[in-house]
């Protein structure tokens, strides 16, 4: 249950020690609801960081496992690259 200010300081004035123990179930509740709140938005960042990173590193182990190539050549512009032979081709594996 909530108070508002001056149910507080009546509470304060009738008796002190009772006032100091509403105030502080009053602010544990406050920040135990914040707690919840930034522990529902972690969760689900860590959920979708997880869900991404999960795939682009299935991605690259699937690469790494089926030995795809990579093919390098050494030129500098497109009409160079046209030029090449398939036989001109390095591979290399990752």
């Amino acid at each position: 249950m909530a108070h508002t200010a001056k149910e507080k300081a009546k509470m304060a004035d009738r008796n002190p020690e009772d006032y100091e123990c509403i105030n502080k179930k009053t602010t544990l509740a406050d920040e135990s609801e914040k707690r919840d709140e930034l522990q529902d938005d972690f969760l689900e960042a860590q959920e979708d960081f997880k869900r991404m990173g999960k795939t682009a590193q299935e991605r690259h182990q699937s690469i790494l496992s089926n030995g795809h190539q990579m093919r390098t050549w050494n030129v500098n512009t497109y009409t160079e690259f046209q030029k090449l032979s398939p036989s001109s081709q390095e591979y290399e594996l990752f």
